[in-house]
């Protein structure tokens, strides 16, 4: 579902109308993005990748309910992630605020990503409830970049301790700017 309101005209706001008004016309859709998507992938872990990074971006309280979550992104999402479930380590990453997270606590990836500060729950709390490694404690852009060096040193420690040293890999909770200062990065690298 990610994909489809940069593929309309209308944008997100076409997406859900047609989400809501022509399911089938949707899934249609869906489908053929799903089977690409999973076919690409396949082909990039059998070419070495190790995994597949994967995200949604419309799994948010302001736009599907937890129904349109599993009527829309599971099934398409499922699809896709089967389609290497063999690889070493594949990633979600669950975009935004108020995250509909709980849709996508089973799903079968190695890892997940998300917005820990932004309404939904704590790093601690979802590696608690699904056992698996967690991706965050740094904030993502543009606070990134106005950030100094020991406060983001800081961050990177306060994500440790919540997590005990465990189960966490240290990243942003969302993208950062490619032209996010190194210096900002590397500060990250708490010893």
């Amino acid at each position: 579902m990610m994909v489809m309101p940069f593929l309309l005209a209308g944008g997100v706001e076409q997406a859900m109308t047609i989400a809501r008004e022509e399911p089938a016309a949707l899934d249609h859709a869906l489908a053929a993005v799903a089977d690409t998507l999973a076919g690409y992938a396949r082909q990039a872990t059998r070419g070495g990748a190790d995994g597949l990074f994967y995200a949604t971006n419309v799994a948010r309280r302001d736009l599907l309910s937890p129904a349109e979550c599993r009527r829309f992104e599971r099934p398409w999402d499922l699809r896709v992630l089967d389609a290497v479930a063999g690889a070493p380590f594949n990633m979600l990453h669950v975009c935004g605020a108020a995250a509909h997270l709980d849709e996508f606590l089973d799903y079968p990836i190695h890892a997940l990503s998300w917005a820990a500060s932004e309404s939904n729950p704590s790093l601690s709390d979802v590696r608690r409830r699904t056992g698996r490694a967690v991706v965050g404690g740094l904030p993502a852009k543009p606070l990134i970049a106005a950030l100094t060096p020991g406060v983001i040193a800081e961050r990177a420690r306060a994500a440790i301790r919540e997590m005990d040293g465990r189960g966490l890999l240290l990243g942003p909770e969302c993208s950062i700017n490619p032209d996010t200062p190194e210096a900002l990065l590397h500060a990250a690298r708490v010893g």
